[in-house]
C-alpha cells in the first residue's frame, strides 16, 4: 500500500447528505440528478470546500441524498426538505452539500431558520456553487444577502408572469382559465431553456362537453333543481369535469349555472391570491373593477341569452325563497357552516360503508333523515337508507351510557392503561426537561436574532422575517408551558381512578345531549361511524379513544349495534326502530 493511499484510509469519516431540486416541469427532468452527479463526483475528487472537515473523507450517506423536483423552493412543505430537516434534528449527519444555496429554499425567513437550526445541531452546510460555508465567520451576512436575493426574484419572476398573462388575455388567448365545455389548441411553439414547448393556447368550443352545459341550463331553467340534474348526469354515464371524481356534484353545477363565460364575458385579473403566515394557505382576494381584463368573445357563447337570463332570475328566486324563509339568521348566510345537513348531531360522523362517503341530513321531514350524500344526492352509491334522525342520535348516546360508560372492566383497562403511561412518561421527565431547556435556549436565541435583524434595519424581508418571529414567539410559549406543568405537578394527582374517567365520559354524554354540540363526540370517536345495510336493518361500528375523554391518548374500544331502521312500507309516518342485540360483542383492542 502506498503512502498516499495509507494516509487517505486515516482520514476521519465524514458523513454527509445531500439535497437537490429543481423548481419548474419545463427545466430537464435530470436536473436534479446532475446536481447530485455533480457532489458525489467532487466529493470523490476531495474538491467540496469545506471548513470543518478539511483533512476528513467525506462519506455521502445514499439514505440522505434527498430530491424534490418540479416544486417551487417558496413552499417548505416538500418532502426532500422536509427529511433533510428531520435529518439535522437527529445529528443523522455532519455535513449537508447542495449545489447551490437556493436549491434548499427560496425564502428569507426560511433560510434565516435553517441556518440557525445548522448552528444549533453543529452542523456545517456547503454549497459548491457558492463556495459558502455556514461554518464561515461571515456566513449569516452571506445567507441573509441570498436569501433576500432569492426573495427578490420571486417577487420579480412573480410580476413577470403577472405581466405576460396579461398580456395572453388581451390576445385573446389561454390565461388557464379553461371552464367545463371548452378545449384549447396550441397555436406556437416555443423554446424555454432549451426545451420545445407549445404556447399561445387559443380556447374552442367542445361541443360534447358544450351540449352537456346546455342540457344542464335546459333542465334548471324546466324547474329540476340540482340533485335531480346531479342524479341526471351520473345515469345517463356523463363524465363529470374532473375524470377522478366519483360523479356529478351539486358543487360543480352551481359553478357552471353561474359561470358568465358561456355567454362570452372573459373576465382575467378578478382576483388576487394572498397566502396566510399563519396558516400557509392561498386565500383569494377580489380586485378593484379597475384592474379587470374583460374580453366580449361572441364566438365562445354557449348559452342563448334568452336561457341565461332565465336561469339566473330562477337563481335570484330560490335565494330570496330560501331567505324569506330561514329559521335562524345563520341559515340565510350560504356556506359550509350554515348547511341544514350540518346541523345534525351525527353531521361529520355517520360515514357510508358503501362508498366511503358522508351521511348527513338528505331530508329534513318528520324531524329528519339521515342518509348517504352519494346516494340520495348524487346517485354514485347503491346503498340507499334512511335514518331516523331522533332515534339514531339518541341510540348512539344511550350505547355509549349503557355498554361502556357502564362497563366497570372496560373502565377498568382504560385507567391501567393511562396510568401506565403516566408513569412511563414520569421516568422520562428529567431527559425530557433537559430537551425542553436546550430547545428553550435555542428559540430565545433565535427570537433575539431576530429583533436585533429588524432593528438595525437590515434591508431584508421583513414580512419574512417577521412571521418567523410570530412562529418563535408561539413555540417559546409552548415550550415554557410545558416546562412549567412539570415544575408544579404532583406525580400522585396525574394519575386517576376509574371513577374519574366513568365520570367524565358521563359529563361529555350529558353536555352533548344538552347543547346538541357534536364537537365533544368527534372529539372521543378516533374514525367516524360506518352505516352497513344488512338484511332488515343497518349495522354502525365505530372506534371510540376512551382517552381522549382525559385530552389524552389511550386504547380503543370497538362499539357496534344492529338497528332496524327500514320502513316497513313508503310512508315516512310509520318508520320505526327497534333494538337489536349487540354485534359484535363489546371488546377492547
Amino acid at each position: 500500500m502506498s503512502s498516499e493511499q495509507s494516509s487517505i484510509n486515516l482520514k476521519r469519516v465524514v458523513r454527509a447528505a445531500v439535497y437537490a431540486r429543481y423548481s419548474s416541469e419545463m427545466q430537464s427532468p435530470t436536473s436534479a440528478r446532475d446536481q447530485i452527479d455533480r457532489i458525489c463526483l467532487l466529493a470523490e475528487k476531495d474538491q467540496i470546500a469545506t471548513r470543518l472537515y478539511v483533512d476528513c473523507q467525506i462519506q455521502i450517506i445514499p439514505e440522505w441524498i434527498q430530491k424534490d423536483e418540479a416544486i417551487t423552493g417558496k413552499v417548505a412543505t416538500r418532502r426532500g426538505y422536509q427529511t433533510i430537516l428531520d435529518g439535522i434534528r437527529k445529528q443523522a449527519f455532519d455535513l449537508l452539500i447542495v449545489d447551490d444555496i437556493s436549491r434548499l429554499t427560496r425564502s428569507l425567513g426560511n433560510l434565516l431558520e435553517l441556518y440557525q437550526l445548522l448552528r444549533h445541531y453543529d452542523i456545517e452546510l456547503v454549497s459548491v456553487s457558492d463556495r459558502l460555508s455556514s461554518a464561515d465567520p461571515n456566513s449569516k451576512t452571506f445567507f441573509t444577502v441570498k436569501g433576500m436575493v432569492a426573495d427578490f426574484g420571486n417577487d420579480a419572476h412573480a410580476e413577470r408572469t403577472r405581466r405576460g398573462m396579461e398580456a395572453r388575455a388581451r390576445g385573446q388567448f389561454s390565461t388557464g382559465q379553461r371552464p367545463y365545455g371548452y378545449t384549447s389548441v396550441a397555436t406556437q411553439k416555443e423554446k424555454r431553456k432549451g426545451k420545445e414547448v407549445s404556447s399561445h393556447f387559443k380556447i374552442m368550443i367542445d361541443s360534447e362537453q358544450a351540449a352537456v352545459v346546455k342540457k344542464i341550463y335546459e333542465l334548471y331553467a324546466e324547474g329540476y333543481g340540482r340533485i335531480y340534474i346531479a342524479k341526471y348526469l351520473n345515469e345517463n354515464g356523463i363524465m363529470p369535469p374532473r375524470t377522478y371524481a366519483r360523479g356529478w356534484k351539486t358543487g360543480p353545477l352551481e359553478r357552471i349555472l353561474k359561470n358568465e363565460k358561456y355567454i362570452g364575458e372573459w373576465i382575467y385579473n378578478k382576483r388576487i391570491y394572498s397566502t396566510n403566515p399563519d396558516t400557509g394557505r392561498k386565500i383569494p382576494k377580489p380586485r378593484p373593477r379597475s384592474d379587470w381584463i374583460l374580453t366580449s368573445r361572441e364566438d365562445l357563447r354557449i348559452i342563448p341569452q334568452e336561457l341565461w337570463d332565465q336561469v339566473q332570475n330562477h337563481l335570484r328566486d330560490n335565494e330570496e325563497c330560501r331567505r324569506k324563509f330561514a329559521k335562524t339568521p345563520k341559515q340565510k348566510v350560504f356556506g359550509k357552516k350554515a348547511r341544514v345537513d350540518n346541523l345534525g348531531l351525527l353531521s361529520g360522523i355517520l360515514s357510508c360503508a358503501e362508498c366511503a362517503g358522508a351521511c348527513s341530513l338528505v331530508t329534513g321531514r318528520h324531524g329528519g333523515y339521515y342518509g348517504c350524500v352519494e346516494a340520495h344526492r348524487h346517485g354514485t352509491c347503491k346503498q340507499k337508507f334512511l335514518l331516523r334522525r331522533d332515534v339514531v342520535e339518541k341510540a348512539v348516546l344511550d350505547y355509549i351510557n349503557e355498554n361502556i360508560a357502564s362497563n366497570s372492566k372496560a373502565i377498568q383497562f382504560v385507567a391501567d392503561q393511562y396510568n401506565q403511561g403516566v408513569k412511563d412518561y414520569l421516568k422520562s421527565a428529567p431527559n425530557r426537561r433537559k430537551d425542553i431547556e436546550a430547545e428553550l435556549d435555542r428559540v430565545s436565541r433565535e427570537i433575539s436574532n431576530l429583533i436585533r435583524f429588524i432593528t438595525e434595519g437590515s434591508s431584508g424581508d421583513i414580512e419574512a422575517v417577521s412571521q418567523g418571529l410570530r412562529e418563535r414567539e408561539t413555540r417559546k410559549g409552548k415550550l415554557e408551558r410545558e416546562l412549567s406543568s412539570m415544575g408544579n405537578s404532583d406525580d400522585q394527582k396525574l394519575l386517576v381512578t376509574p371513577y374519574l374517567i366513568q365520570d367524565r365520559l358521563a359529563e361529555i354524554v350529558k353536555e352533548i345531549t344538552e347543547t346538541e354540540d357534536n364537537r365533544a363526540l368527534k372529539h372521543i370517536l378516533s374514525e367516524p361511524i360506518t352505516v352497513s345495510k344488512l338484511q332488515g336493518s343497518l349495522e354502525l361500528r365505530g372506534r371510540m379513544n376512551m382517552g381522549l375523554a382525559l385530552t389524552t391518548g389511550s386504547r380503543q374500544c370497538m362499539i357496534g349495534w344492529a338497528m332496524g331502521f327500514e320502513p316497513p312500507t313508503s310512508r315516512a309516518t310509520t318508520w320505526r326502530s327497534n333494538r337489536a342485540e349487540l354485534r359484535p360483542p363489546f371488546k377492547i383492542q
